[in-house]
Parts: structure tokens; C-alpha cells; sequence
């Protein structure tokens, strides 16, 4: 059984592209005009600044790819900040986000990237609009992740457009009838290469323009419990499972979920960044939220605990190397005012490849 709030069932007609086919096109003009523009980022010029960024309003994997990518850039010795948007709260002043701030000062994906980014020491600056988080971010790294910025200028380091394999470009329309910020041409021309997440059967890369494509592969290690607990995926198939979700695109967690043979029997859906709340009504023996929706259920008092769902990036040598070969230049300006070379500081630190990131 499916339940979806009516802001859900709103996100769900645009993502499908449903009012388009009862509502004037020219609806979309404005928004066309608008997404035309450039977004300008007054930092360093010898500031590296790694956009990942969505043609989509929301769905697209941008934040918890950015959040892999930053993960594993730090594993591979460089010293890496993230920046991030504060939304939906508005807060100008960019300011480093704790682990222990409150899911209404910080948004609530701040406080996500801030609680498995910060025990990596991936430290996460958060403001709206985003710029000034990522100029406080470079006076403490090499390489700083933003997520987002795909239409920055001057240009970023490194631009990747981060795509749903199976729904690239979303409805197909702009507000308000669908969901698609760029257009495809424009998406396209503001990145250095496309990551596609969720890699389907079919491997068509032609859309894409000719750009580089990776492909980034998901595999869900199980649910963590509130004590600590790791129930495996497993013993997730033996048991009636619940979901709740306030995401854009939820059924990208339903797939996967299916993926690896679990069928909720029950299914809560509200719009991206709202509350969905499990319920305590018989028939499901444990419900599952991702870490996103986890942190915004913190103190609700409502309903039973839910299990905080845990999923692996694989984001492969080849993606990391093309970072690597964007960021790489003569020097780089370090947080003493020294300059070395961007080689040099990689290889003075102790550098920990791994083909297998941690959980996020």
C-alpha cells in the first residue's frame, strides 16, 4: 500500500510530466528565460572547486554523490571541504555545519552530509546561497565539492553533471509542468563529463553529447538500527519492511530496494525535504528511511523508530582519476600561503586508495 501527501502527488505530476498534457506549454516560458542564467562565484582564482550538479529541481543523486566524491578524494590525500545549500532554510552567513546542529538551522541536507562527513574529517560549510559556503570552504582545502553550481562562472575545476540512469532528464518539461531545470543542450555544455547513477541494462551513452560517462553502481549493505544494530539485507527480505520517504523521485529507493529482493508492504511518500512519518499500525515489523529522511524525524516523538538505510558508492579509479586530472595544475595555494604543487600535496600525505567507500 502506497500513501502520498498531496504535496507528494503534486512532485509526482511534475516528475511524470502529467500536467503538461492538460496545461498550456507557454506556462514554461518564463522559466526557460530564467534557467538561461549564469550563476557567478567570487572565490580565489587558484581555488579548486569541484561542482557536482543536476539538470533536474531534485532527484538527479547530486547531494549523495558529492558526498561519496568527497569521501573519496579525502581517502586518496587530499584535504577536501564540502559546500552545500542550506535549503529550504535561508541563511546567508556560511558557517561550518556540526553533527549535533538542529535539522531547522542547518537544512536537512547539511546536517546528512555533516554527520558522515565530519567523523572522515571532510569538515561541511552550508549557506543560501551556496557561493559563500564555498569561498569559507577554500581557505581550508585543496579541493573543495560543491554541491551543485553546475552553471557557476568562471568556470569550476572540474563540472560533473550527476544524472538518474533510468530518467536522465526527468519529465522533459520546466516548471511549472514538469521538473527539468536545464535543458539537455545546456546541461551538457556547462559540465566536463556525466555521471550516471543506477546504471541500467541498456548502456546508451549517445544522449550525452559526446561527453565522458561513468557509471557509479549502488549496493545497499542493510539498515542500521538506532542502537547501532546492522540488520543485512538478508534479513531484510525475511522481514515486512515499511518505507517512508520525503524525496524527490522516491521510487530511485524503491528500485534499488527491489533490487535486492525487498517489497515493502507499506509505503509512505511525502514532497523533498517534508516529513514522512511511519506509522505503528500492524503488518510491518520495521520501517526504513534514508539518512536524509532519518535526521528529519529527530525528536519527533511519532511512531515507531525507523531503520536508517545504508548504501554503498562505487564510483570507480576512472571517475576519481578524472577528477585527479581536472584538479592538477602547476600550484596551489595551501591554507599556510604556502604554494606547492598540487602532486606534492597529494602524495605528502598518507594516501588510502580504496575500492570501496564507506556507506553513505
Amino acid at each position: 500500500m502506497i500513501v502520498r501527501t498531496p504535496g507528494r502527488r503534486l512532485a509526482a505530476a511534475l516528475e511524470s510530466g502529467a500536467l503538461a498534457r492538460v496545461l498550456p506549454s507557454a506556462l514554461s516560458l518564463p522559466w526557460a528565460r530564467f534557467a538561461r542564467a549564469e550563476r557567478p562565484l567570487p572565490v580565489a582564482s587558484r581555488a579548486r572547486v569541484v561542482g557536482v550538479g543536476g539538470a533536474l529541481l531534485g532527484g538527479s543523486g547530486k547531494t549523495p554523490l558529492s558526498q561519496a566524491l568527497a569521501l573519496a578524494l579525502g581517502q586518496r590525500g587530499l584535504r577536501v571541504a564540502l559546500a552545500c545549500s542550506t535549503h529550504p532554510i535561508r541563511r546567508r552567513n556560511a558557517t561550518r555545519t556540526l553533527p549535533d546542529a538542529r535539522v531547522d538551522e542547518v537544512g536537512d541536507e547539511a546536517l546528512m552530509l555533516a554527520r558522515t562527513l565530519t567523523p572522515a574529517e571532510v569538515p561541511v560549510f552550508a549557506s543560501s546561497p551556496r557561493a559563500h559556503a564555498v569561498a569559507e570552504a577554500t581557505t581550508v582545502a585543496d579541493v573543495v565539492v560543491a554541491d551543485g553550481l553546475l552553471q557557476a562562472r568562471p568556470r569550476l575545476t572540474a563540472s560533473l553533471l550527476a544524472v538518474d540512469a533510468y530518467a536522465p532528464w526527468g519529465s522533459g518539461y520546466f516548471p511549472p509542468l514538469g521538473d527539468l531545470r536545464l535543458t539537455r543542450k545546456r546541461a551538457l555544455a556547462a559540465c566536463d563529463a556525466v555521471v550516471r547513477i543506477g546504471v541500467p541494462a541498456q548502456r546508451d551513452v549517445d544522449q550525452y553529447g559526446g561527453k565522458p560517462v561513468f557509471d557509479v553502481g549502488l549496493t545497499l549493505h542493510g539498515a542500521r538500527l538506532a542502537d547501532g544494530t546492522l540488520v543485512d539485507v538478508e534479513q531484510l527480505r525475511r522481514l515486512r519492511v515499511g518505507v517512508a520517504l520525503g524525496l524527490a523521485r522516491p521510487e530511485r529507493v524503491l528500485r534499488l530496494l527491489a533490487q535486492h529482493g525487498i517489497h515493502p508492504e507499506r509505503v509512505r511518500l511525502a514532497a523533498d525535504h517534508r516529513v514522512a512519518l511511519p506509522d505503528d499500525r500492524p503488518g510491518v515489523d520495521l520501517w526504513l528511511v534514508t539518512a536524509k529522511c532519518a535526521v528529519k524525524l529527530e525528536g519527533r516523538g511519532r511512531g515507531p523508530d525507523p531503520a536508517r538505510l545504508e548504501v554503498a558508492w562505487q564510483l570507480g579509479d576512472p571517475l576519481i582519476s578524472f577528477v585527479f586530472s581536472k584538479c592538477r595544475g602547476s600550484v596551489t595555494e595551501c591554507v599556510s600561503g604556502r604554494e606547492e604543487s598540487f602532486d606534492h600535496v597529494v602524495e605528502s600525505r598518507a594516501c588510502l586508495p580504496s575500492e570501496r567507500l564507506p556507506a553513505v
